[in-house]
């Protein structure tokens, strides 16, 4: 069974609706890369465009908030469709807290000494890969529409939070 839509514009309406996540989801990865960034490196001078880049997240979420809510009333999405719109709707909301941490770990920067423990910078790097990995497999996922990866990932996910 064919995926295809027969109105064109609903077709470049949930195309514009992956195109503005996808954009976020970019938006999102570069920031918590920097934000982990400053922490490692200390580096207060980069918290400003931190936060402005936070904004800009915001904004995006604001907009696809939108997108999806004209999306819902004036197409009423059925089947894999309304999954899709649903789950649009629950990334960016995830890609928007994302953001609101990213700029809150950057803020958190300003009062540290310059000089923390190389075995604490160690652990934060890690850490800071291991999500920044988790977040880029995640987007990768959506966009290829692997939902096997999706699942696999979930399934790990919840395998640790419950052990």
């Amino acid at each position: 069974m064919s995926n295809e839509h027969t109105v064109k514009s609903y077709e470049e309406e949930l195309q514009f609706l992956k195109d503005s996540l996808i954009k976020m989801g970019s938006l999102t990865e570069s920031q918590l890369s920097d934000a982990m960034d400053a922490v490692i490196k200390v580096d207060k001078d980069s918290i400003d465009k931190i936060i402005k880049s936070d904004e800009e997240i915001n904004k995006f979420g604001s907009k696809i908030d939108t997108q999806i809510m004209n999306l819902l009333v004036k197409r009423a999405p059925m089947a894999i469709d309304l999954r899709e719109t649903i789950s649009s709707l629950k990334i960016s909301q995830d890609l928007e807290r994302i953001g609101d941490l990213s700029k809150s770990n950057a803020k958190k920067v300003k009062p540290l000494p310059l000089d923390l423990p190389d075995e604490l910078l160690g652990n934060l790097k890690r850490l800071g890969e291991l999500v920044m990995k988790q977040l880029n497999d995640v987007l990768d996922s959506y966009v290829n529409k692997n939902f096997d990866k999706a699942k696999e990932f979930w399934g790990k996910k919840m395998n640790k939070l419950m052990t």
